[in-house]
């Protein structure tokens, strides 16, 4: 073998050696990128599984807590019409003439204990009673007229009024509660006799 041929045969060997260390350089690099980006990879998705899961567990709840929000808002719908209705009533009580007790029997005021007595007649303008009677006559009929009456107790105090204003001519006996104070009025149970006779 000459010189020249051994020389290139080096030189062939050096450049395959080099050319090989390259190679296998840029297949490392190469790996370690394929790693790198797959350990990306996986951290991402390691993420947005993270994330759906998140997401699941809030649409469960969502689940969960619809039906409660729809009775919630039931409820307070409820509460505003109950609220309202207690409102129109407690505006109708308040324009009611509560302070004016009538009386059909003074003399017996001071023998028991007294009561008031809130007897109506929603048929009161059919009957022949009431047929000229006054439009306010009529109408404190309708709402409700309060007797204040000396009796035993308050089933006593509304059998008395029963006997008094019969069912058969369409009377009714709505409440009959221990006499009270009326607010600033300044009326005591012992000035009860000055309250205004009865004219049915």
């Amino acid at each position: 073998m000459t010189e020249l041929t051994w020389v290139l045969h080096l030189a062939l060997v050096v450049g395959a050696f080099v050319i090989g260390a390259k190679a296998i350089d840029a297949w490392m690099s190469a790996s370690r990128t394929a790693r790198e980006a797959t350990a990306k990879v996986a951290k991402r998705k390691a993420a947005l599984d993270a994330v759906k899961a998140r997401i699941e567990a809030i649409a469960v709840n969502v689940e969960d807590v619809m039906p409660q929000l729809g009775e919630a808002e039931a409820d307070r719908q409820q509460m505003n019409e109950e609220a309202g209705a207690l409102r129109t009533k407690i505006e109708a009580l308040t324009k009611r003439r509560k302070d004016h007790l009538i009386v059909f029997d003074r003399r017996t005021l001071l023998e028991d204990a007294l009561y008031e007595v809130t007897v109506t007649n929603p048929e009161f303008l059919e009957a022949s009673t009431g047929r000229n009677a006054s439009d306010p006559l009529v109408k404190s009929w309708m709402e409700g007229r309060v007797y204040l009456v000396a009796a035993l107790d308050s089933d006593d105090a509304a059998r008395r009024c029963t006997a008094r204003f019969p069912v058969s001519l369409g009377y009714r006996v709505t409440q009959s509660v221990p006499f009270r104070l009326r607010g600033g009025s300044g009326r005591r149970p012992a000035e009860a006799g000055k309250a205004s006779a009865d004219s049915v």
